[in-house]
């Protein structure tokens, strides 16, 4: 192998057969990063990609060129080269050092053909037959270039033939354009030549070459015609029954309709018919259940007029929003089957992201065969079924869809499939539709046995967590992404490792459980609060009960009642979110009688109970009080420790020095004083603002407090989010500076623990009003309000108290819990100023060392800042730069997993149902509205008078209430959540924590309804 550093190219063998085309060239072009694996050994190029059985892409490859008889060939290629040389060593190679410089044109560069040679350019992620050389290669016509249609437009194949007289100037061009350092792909390669004057002829070759990436396309290429479509799969299916049908092109539907009624009415006398859409855009993975193209069921054959108009539904459907019809448009008319108890969709690939998961979704209920395709019926099970499941565990009607898509995968060789099915009340199985789905939009980029091996580790790990604990109460746990803490809504359910090992450390390590010993709770440090399925991070259900137990209870009560809840959540999935309410009981409010009822059901004595009941009082009392042993659980402590918080801060980030061992030290210290004197102190009062809402809670119950004055009282409350409103309002109004703004805000950032997410002070102009308009001063809050209604009532308040054997005053529970409720969110804003600090330094620390924001979101936080205690060794750069790849592998899996919001056994890694969830309301509002998804920016579309959907929301999303929206809805958060706290103090409708089913429901709606009176949230149109 010899080097030659000039072009960076790498000459690896040479021996060629003697050509019987002496004059043609063929160069095959890998320059991409073909198939990967989490362990780089099991890595290969797109080449050797397999299409069926064990040929490859480059078996197809060769074969066509040997059966063309190709003169001389070389392979550029550079990533597992290595693999494709054991395997063909007769070929001749090139090797492209660093196919990022340049891409495609690049690697041209390295294999220019021989003088007065024609030259045939073949992308090696390409399948093709040899008929399609035969009509591509015509060198009398310049410049050939291959197409083929992906059921939408004409996309290029992957294939160029040129003649001799053209190919010294188009390698010319290739090689501007790497000196450029352009993305340098074909596609680019072909539009600068035909900008430059070049003749480009395009070829049809569909069907005759297709990119391996669409499913579709090969199938094509492999089986000739569409595909194995329903017609061809029907005499082979033994798992189910493909009905009888009439199909036909829409345009003939158009052209002349009488021969079409005839042949139907021949096939189907006198019955009832379903007539079908069955558009060429169906193909597409986002489009497969998007319910955009119309089906009519219950049709009867023998009136015509019926008939004509139901075809005329479907095929007027294929030119709704715009649409263009499509020759693959077609109709499938088939008997219509009445006695249905299941039907559905099947897709054989998550439609988001390409893994592989069997993907159901199935309607139990209607008995209809279109609920799911007409996307118009909410009740619809989602079930997710891994590749790794066993059939035999599976719900009857589940098993035997994926036994049926199993088999028309064997039957198609397709990956992709897109199927509806029926099964009637006696268990038969009816075959509607199967399609291929084009695998264009695959984001998983791995091979699908990482994910199956993923999988298995996720479920030993299961398998020692739900075991008995050597410390904690409790013979099992569940795992959840909403209780307690939430990770969800903080971090989202797939952080990348930078985030999730933050989060891991500032709150879920120790600070966490430490916050709650100091209030009085059950200590069960050092177990961690977090833990990570797959890079997901999931709260220990059992530790989270466990630290909210009292800390004299005995142990034989605290596992009675540890095991209960337990049960309780693996019965009521939807509870999860709702732990510290509904779940667990962490204080003493006025509604303890309905409490103790939950205590008896778990099976507790009145004993028992009762010594529940006063060690609760002690711990709520001592809170209330302030009097709480030890004294750092005072709210005033708090209130110092983030003081401290405050003034530690300032000292680190005036520090000047900026190398990388400098900026290490940096960020350990401002992460090691955020748990101290951030994370603590916000936990502690977060914990009494949780204690405080109970309490307000159970005062309405008590007939205290109307739910009216309630509302009010919580929306006169002042926090940091009305003086954000305001002063947005008033940098609006030229009242206050942008400098003057960012001082105060400039830390602030949507997903708080994400460092490529811009903060307020880097990307102001994302986040503010662009047309205004801001909320009325009615909505700002007006702590007085909530004063006199605490007065009004403090009689009935302090008799109360005393009957519960409070030593607590009105007033004292009136400060606490008016002190309370903000001061959690004040901590909150502090302890995020630290976080941000800490984040803007690791960009700082990574520039210094030359990665990206994007690069440093894939370290875990100890590789950045194990520079504090040592020092750094000199393959530092590659160490990261590894574990940035690795981790960014690791990554794409993590997204791609699916499993349950709430885990409660093994086999949820095999196969589990999205629940759907009970939103939690806010205000006694409703509100009907068009929805706005927004995410980590401003929307295109004004906020003023619209629902805002968002997925999940931390204080970085507080500049949304800068704006007159409608309406909130959330799909992960809890009912003291930071967007429940904020929705209250507006006064503002709000659906918390709807979940996914809900979420993507409404998300495609233009027009929703939230009326929190009746608690129902849904899509109006």
């Amino acid at each position: 192998m010899t080097n030659d550093r000039e072009s960076e190219t790498v000459t690896l063998s040479g021996a060629l057969t003697e050509p019987s085309r002496a004059n043609l060239s063929v160069v095959i072009l890998d320059s991409t990063r073909g198939t990967r694996h989490l362990d780089n050994t099991l890595s290969s190029p797109s080449s050797l990609k397999p299409v069926e059985s064990s040929r490859t892409v480059l078996d197809w490859i060769l074969h066509a060129l040997s059966s063309y008889g190709v003169g001389h060939v070389t392979y550029v290629g550079s990533y597992q080269i290595q693999k494709v040389i054991e395997r063909y060593p007769s070929l001749g190679y090139r090797f492209q050092t660093n196919p990022r410089r340049g891409g495609e044109a690049a690697g041209l560069g390295l294999a220019r053909p021989p003088e007065n040679c024609d030259c045939l350019v073949v992308r090696a992620s390409t399948i093709l037959v040899p008929q399609a050389l035969t009509r591509l290669n015509n060198p009398d016509e310049g410049l050939s270039v291959g197409y083929y249609d992906d059921g939408h437009i004409q996309r290029f194949v992957g294939l160029i033939s040129m003649s001799a007289s053209q190919v010294e100037n188009a390698f010319d061009v290739a090689e501007s354009l790497s000196r450029r350092d352009q993305t340098g792909d074909l596609e680019e390669w072909l539009s600068v030549m035909a900008a430059q004057g070049f003749s480009l002829r395009t070829v049809d070759l569909d069907a005759l070459a297709a990119p391996i990436h669409d499913t579709v396309a090969v199938a094509r290429t492999v089986f000739g015609g569409k595909g194995r479509t329903l017609e061809q799969v029907r005499p082979l299916v033994r798992s189910g029954t493909v009905l009888e049908q009439v199909r036909f092109p829409a345009s003939d539907w158009v052209t002349d309709d009488s021969p079409i009624l005839g042949q139907i009415q021949r096939v189907f006398p006198a019955s009832q018919v379903v007539v079908r859409s069955s558009a060429g855009s169906e193909d597409g993975l986002e489009e497969s259940l998007a319910g955009r193209f119309t089906s009519v069921l219950d049709v009867p054959t023998g009136n015509l007029d019926q008939l004509r108009e139901a075809v005329d539904r479907v095929v007027g459907s294929y030119t709704t929003e715009g649409r263009v019809p499509h020759g693959m448009d077609e109709v499938l008319v088939q008997p219509h089957i009445s006695n249905l108890a299941v039907s559905g969709v099947l897709l054989t690939k998550d439609p988001a992201s390409g893994a592989p998961y069997y993907v159901l979704n199935i309607d139990r209920h209607s008995g209809r065969s279109d609920s799911v395709t007409s996307g118009t019926d909410v009740n619809v099970d989602t079930v997710y079924v891994s590749r790794i499941a066993d059939i035999d565990s599976l719900d009857a009607d589940v098993g035997a869809c994926i036994t049926l898509a199993q088999e028309l995968e064997d039957l198609t060789h397709l990956p992709s499939l897109d199927i509806e099915f029926g099964i009637t009340k006696d268990g038969t199985v009816y075959l509607f539709q199967v399609r291929p789905i084009a695998g264009t939009h695959r984001t998983f980029e791995l091979a699908d046995d990482d994910l199956a091996q993923e999988l298995h580790r996720v479920s030993e790990f299961l398998d020692s967590h739900f075991r008995r604990h050597p410390t904690l109460v409790g013979k099992t746990t569940v795992l959840g992404t909403m209780p307690d803490w939430n990770p969800a809504e903080m971090i989202g359910t797939a952080p990348r490792p930078l985030a999730l090992s933050l989060y891991q450390r500032l709150i879920g390590a120790e600070a966490w459980s430490g916050a709650r010993v100091a209030i009085g709770y059950r200590d069960v440090r050092p177990e961690p609060l977090i833990v990570s399925l797959g890079g997901q991070p999931y709260v220990d259900a059992r530790a989270s009960l466990n630290s909210f137990l009292p800390t004299d209870l005995d142990n034989a009560t605290a596992e009675t009642w540890v095991d209960h809840c337990i049960d309780l959540l693996r019965g009521n999935p939807r509870l999860h979110d709702k732990i510290e309410f509904e779940v667990a009981i962490t204080c003493l409010d006025f509604d303890f009688e309905n409490q103790a009822q939950r205590l008896r059901q778990a099976g507790l004595g009145e004993n028992q109970i009762g010594d529940v009941r006063q060690q609760l009082l002690r711990l709520t009392d001592s809170a209330i009080t302030g009097n709480a042993a030890p004294n750092a659980a005072s709210r005033e402590a708090q209130f110092d420790g983030l003081k401290e918080l405050q003034r530690r801060r300032r000292n680190w980030t005036g520090e000047t020095q900026s190398d990388a061992p400098a900026l290490a030290r940096r960020i350990n210290a401002l992460l090691a004083d955020c748990e101290r004197y951030g994370v603590i102190p916000f936990a502690v009062l977060a914990r009494y603002a949780f204690m405080s809402i109970n309490l307000l809670r159970s005062l309405v119950t008590a007939r205290v407090f109307s739910e009216n004055e309630c509302e009010t009282l919580l929306r006169s409350i002042p926090t940091v989010a009305s003086d954000l409103t305001r002063d947005f309002a008033q940098h609006a109004d030229g009242a206050m500076s942008k400098e003057d703004l960012l001082e105060l805000y400039g830390h602030l950032r949507p997903s708080s623990y994400d460092i490529t997410s811009p903060n307020y002070a880097n990307a102001l102009d994302i986040y503010i009003n662009r047309n205004g308009a801001t909320p009325s001063e009615a909505a700002y809050p007006d702590k007085s309000q909530a004063e006199e209604i605490f007065d009004s009532h403090g009689a009935e308040i302090g008799a109360l108290l005393s009957n519960f054997g409070f030593s607590a005053t009105s007033g004292q529970l009136r400060s606490f819990i008016l002190e309370s409720i903000p001061g959690r969110e004040w901590a909150k804003f502090e302890l995020m100023k630290s976080v941000d600090a800490a984040l803007e330094a690791i960009a700082h620390f990574g520039q210094i060392l030359g990665f990206s924001r994007d690069d440093m979101s894939f370290l875990p936080i100890d590789m950045v800042v194990r520079g504090a205690n040592e020092s750094a060794n000199s393959a530092v750069g590659t160490e990261f730069r590894r574990a940035i790849e690795f981790n960014k592998k690791r990554w794409n899996l993590t997204s791609a997993i699916r499993l349950p919001h709430l885990v409660t056994s093994t086999a949820d890694t095999s196969a589990f149902l999205l629940e759907e969830w009970t939103p939690n309301f806010v205000s006694a509002q409703r509100v009907v509205a068009p929805p706005v998804v927004v995410d980590a920016g401003f929307p295109e579309t004004s906020l003023e008078g619209c629902i805002v959907l968002i997925r999940a929301a931390d204080p970085g999303y507080d500049w949304i209430f800068s704006h007159p929206i409608a309406g909130l809805i959330t799909e992960y958060g809890g009912v003291a959540s930071h967007m429940a706290i904020r929705a209250a103090e507006f006064g503002l409708p709000a659906a918390i924590g709807c979940g996914q089913r809900i979420f993507d429901w409404l998300r495609s709606a233009s027009l929703v309804e939230l009326d929190c009176t009746n608690r129902k949230v849904r899509a109006l149109s």
